[in-house]
């Protein structure tokens, strides 16, 4: 949750406090009039029962908006609660991966990841995630800036938004993965397979690929290739890449 959003929380909390207490107030009022007036006329006491009708309502509204309010901050605490041990697990396996000294250690770390949905806005700057398996994972705004991914599987992969800034992905199979709005500046793709993947909005400048390179359509890299074909909708002009 960001600064903003917790903030405009925040201040919908102190309004629905500050409208039952209002509330409650009136209430009060209303209440203290009504007995006030209870021994005067027949008029007064008419707008002593209204009087109190109103404070009834006003104190049973009150208590209804704290109730609510209670609810909600309850909910919102645990959720809090939830998004902390989320972030401190997902912390704590990316230090484990980043230790991992063999391709098998660090392929049990990322299986323990993926199942429990910890991959996504995952921070795996500049690991090492050669050869591994990623297929269907969800990598959805993870910061793999400078990691190794050569010869990776990312089939049907979730990548939408993932920074892969300067990272090696030669040789990477990303069959029908989404690449949207994926940053790859400078991003090492010599060979890799792209066939079929959703790269609309990503960001090739600069990116290195070479004549085995396998764009979407299926088709191979060239020099003559216009990556536009297939981000047409970044609503910006990319560099032509460089040849590996």
């Amino acid at each position: 949750m960001t600064k903003q959003q917790q903030q405009s929380r925040n201040n919908l909390r102190s309004l629905g406090l500050r409208i039952a207490l209002g509330l409650a107030l009136v209430g009060g009022m209303s209440g203290y009039w009504s007995f006030a007036v209870s021994g005067t006329s027949s008029s007064l006491r008419w707008w002593g029962n209204w009087l109190q009708d109103v404070g009834t309502e006003m104190l049973g509204a009150a208590v209804t908006i704290l109730l609510v309010e209670l609810v909600i901050y309850q909910k919102r605490d645990e959720a809090n609660r939830i998004d902390q041990a989320l972030t401190r697990r997902r912390e704590h396996l990316t230090s484990q991966l980043k230790r991992a000294r063999t391709r098998e250690r660090r392929q049990k770390v990322l299986d323990r990841m993926a199942q429990q949905g910890l991959l996504a806005d995952a921070w795996l700057y500049g690991v090492d995630l050669q050869q591994v398996t990623l297929d269907t994972c969800d990598l959805t705004d993870a910061d793999l800036y400078e990691a190794n991914l050569s010869d990776a599987s990312l089939q049907g992969a979730e990548l939408a938004d993932a920074t892969l800034r300067r990272t090696n992905l030669s040789h990477a199979n990303f069959l029908s993965a989404n690449l949207t709005g994926a940053d790859l500046v400078e991003a090492n793709l010599d060979a890799a397979d792209l066939s079929g993947a959703n790269l609309k909005n990503a960001d090739f400048n600069q990116a290195r690929f070479s004549r085995n390179t396998r764009l979407p359509d299926g088709s191979y890299w060239s020099s003559d290739t216009d990556l536009k074909v297939f981000t047409q909708d970044s609503g910006s002009e990319q560099a032509i890449p460089h040849k590996a």
